[in-house]
């Protein structure tokens, strides 16, 4: 007991040791790290002096130049060549200005036999009543008809227009998170849980390190090794009484009743042994099978087990001995010399044998030992992984919770966001029911009209004449061809002695001008009509010209299915310069958001932190921080606001790499 007293001591001295000399080196490393940190903030600190100014939020977009009022002329009279022509492109004409004349002596000659026609068919008159009258019941009944349809595509307008209205208050309700909050705290709750049983794991597995109790292995060690040195000196006494039956010295004569109450005295502490070991299993096995029992109690039994188990080993063995003297005795007695130097030789065998079996039991005390050592550390160890996984689960749990509530709150705003979009569609896809059933209604009644005053076969073939006659009047007429609009001639596409066709003269307003440009659809959100413009071209030497956006339009200029998809927008030159012609490519810059005084700064300067942003400020050599609320955000700026904010105030310009080098953050056993 004193020996072992005296390892535990001299084992804790050496852990105390190692542990001085581990505590030593992190202390030496973390000196060196703060003497690098200490070095790193030696380096000049980059500030900018607070003050405010005016910020715009803006957008950028290349165009072309076009004008606002663009008109084409064309000619009906395609068959007819061209006569003269009067303009060229760059003549500025004001509406009724002819601009060129055709050569029309056939059309001439086409009216002639147009009068000739209309006087024949004024002999040709007949009525069809019958027909007539079939003709205006089908027109009522297709108006009738057209009607009910209009009644029912107004029942469904309705009923779109209170979805939507139903839908723009379900916007308006906030988004329910109690049910996400309850899970994120009842994880939050089970992480910190999970950490308690981390460290405790780890305090265990120290324990098991430092406080590991062997004096049961040691107890046992001790008695396998008396009864090993006594196999041992029975093999040296067996040796000896052989030697002696080989040399004549061993006394022939023996007591029976010597021998024979020396193995009922050897069965009688067998059988004691026997009943010790049963009742320390019996004890075992009611400590494991009762909940309330404690992990020492029940290796302390088990302990007491092995004692017994080697008690009865040892008695057995006693046991065994004496039934082979007893033998070797009368053996000796009752036959020859041989045969007790036979008998001799098998009580030395037996000796050996139960030598070997004393010193497997020995081994087996000593490996229990060490065994029992590494799996108390192993236990403990798997323990404390069974407790760094169940705390990593709790912390996927944390984060999958928060997760949660913000893809719900994501889908809620999507849902909503769908919800209204297709009842606003189904809104506008019903009004074009409701003017399409108008439309249906109004065609209907013009059938009737028609069907009602719809003139004889003979009084739609005078008609027809009448009015061919007149187009070819008209035509005539058409055979001089003048401007419809003022401005200037911009495209010319005529020439004599050749027949019109298509365009023949474009005429643009030069001084009504507007840029035309393409966005890209993210920024509509951002745009609106009646937005300041500023705009430029290369023609204009760095002239800002002022304009203001007049259209944007209702749907995507793109092609279907373009991954980019493009709306147009128009913005109107509120000035007119000379430099500025219709062609030419265009920079504008829309100006989406102003403003005025106020605190702006780089955005290297914030830092985000979980209760928000904030900045640095040098006052009097510290460094002193400030929570700040921020407002409109540009590609290089964001807008600031807090109470602590003054002009000249001097702020930190990368804060977190200054921070993060400034050794009176440090402990002082540190810098």
């Amino acid at each position: 007991m004193e020996k072992k007293k005296k390892k535990s001591k001299k084992g804790l001295i050496i852990v105390g040791l190692i542990l001085v000399l581990a505590m030593t080196g992190g202390i030496m490393f973390l000196r060196a790290r703060a003497a690098r940190i200490a070095a790193a903030s030696a380096r000049p600190v980059e500030t900018i002096i607070l003050d405010k100014s005016d910020m715009t939020l803006s957008l950028s977009v290349s165009g072309v130049v076009e004008s606002g009022s663009v008109t084409n002329i064309y000619s009906t009279l395609t068959a007819y060549p061209v006569q003269e022509i009067f303009v060229s492109v760059g003549d500025r004409v004001k509406v009724g200005d002819v601009l060129a004349i055709l050569d029309t002596t056939n059309l001439e000659n086409d009216i002639a036999l147009a009068e000739l026609n209309y006087e024949n068919a004024l002999s040709s008159l007949t009525e069809e009543q019958r027909t007539i009258r079939n003709n205006i019941t089908n027109a009522q009944n297709q108006l009738e008809s057209s009607r009910i349809a209009l009644e029912r595509q107004r029942l469904n307008l309705e009923r779109a227009e209170n979805d939507l209205e139903e839908a723009l208050l379900d916007a308006e309700e906030p988004f329910d998170s109690y049910r996400y909050d309850l899970s994120i705290r009842e994880a939050l709750i089970t992480l910190e849980r999970r950490e308690e049983d981390l460290n405790k794991a780890l305090a265990d597995l120290e324990n098991a390190i430092y406080d590991f109790d062997e004096y049961a292995f040691l107890y046992t060690i001790n008695e396998a090794r008396i009864a090993l040195e006594r196999r041992k000196a029975d093999v040296a006494t067996a040796e000896k009484d052989l030697a002696d039956e080989r040399a004549g010295r061993r006394a022939t004569g023996y007591s029976d009743s010597i021998y024979q109450s020396s193995v009922d005295n050897a069965q009688q502490v067998r059988n004691q042994r026997a009943v010790e070991l049963t009742l320390a299993q019996e004890y075992l096995e009611a400590l494991e099978a009762d909940p309330s029992s404690t992990a020492d109690e029940i290796q302390e039994a088990r302990y007491a087990v092995g004692a017994a188990e080697m008690a009865l080993i040892n008695a057995e063995g006693a046991l065994s001995r004496a039934y082979s003297e007893w033998n070797a005795a009368g053996d000796s007695n009752s036959v020859s010399r041989d045969n007790a130097i036979r008998n001799a030789e098998r009580t030395l065998e037996t000796a050996k044998r139960n030598q070997d079996d004393a010193q497997r039991v020995y081994d087996k005390a000593v490996s229990d030992l060490e065994r029992a050592k590494n799996d108390a550390v192993e236990n403990y160890e798997l323990a404390l992984e069974r407790a760094q996984n169940a705390y990593d689960d709790a912390q996927r749990q944390y984060e999958n919770a928060i997760n949660d509530k913000e893809r719900a709150m994501d889908d809620y705003i999507t849902s909503l966001d769908t919800k209204i979009t297709n009842t606003r569609n189904a809104v506008s896809d019903s009004r074009n029911q409701v003017q399409s059933a108008e439309t249906s209604v109004a065609s209907a009644q013009n059938s009737l009209n028609q069907a009602s005053s719809r003139p004889t076969t003979g009084d739609i073939s005078i008609r027809t004449q009448e009015l061919n006659l007149e187009r070819l009047n008209n035509s005539l007429a058409n055979g001089t061809i003048v401007a419809t609009a003022d401005g200037v001639i911009t495209e010319s596409n005529i020439r004599v002695g050749a027949p019109p066709s298509g365009i023949l003269f474009v005429i643009e307003d030069t001084e009504d001008l507007y840029v035309t440009a393409r966005v890209r659809e993210y920024n509509l959100t951002s745009l609106d009509v009646g937005q300041d413009t500023e705009i430029t071209t290369d023609a204009s030497a760095g002239v800002i010209f002022q304009g203001v956006v007049t259209y944007i339009s209702p749907k995507a200029v793109s092609a279907a299915g373009s991954t980019s998809v493009e709306f147009e927008l128009k913005s109107q030159l509120l000035t007119f310069d000379s430099t500025i012609r219709i062609g030419m490519n265009a920079f504008l810059n829309i100006i989406m958001e102003t403003r005025e005084e106020v605190y702006s700064v780089p955005a290297s300067i914030l830092v985000s932190k979980d209760d928000g942003e904030y900045v640095y400020a040098i006052e009097e050599g510290e460094t002193i921080e400030i929570l700040v609320e921020t407002g409109l955000r540009t590609s290089t700026n964001t807008e600031i606001f807090s109470d602590e904010l003054y002009d000249g105030m001097e702020l930190l310009l990368d804060p977190e790499g200054r921070l993060s080098s400034d050794t009176r953050l440090l402990p002082f056993w540190m810098r």
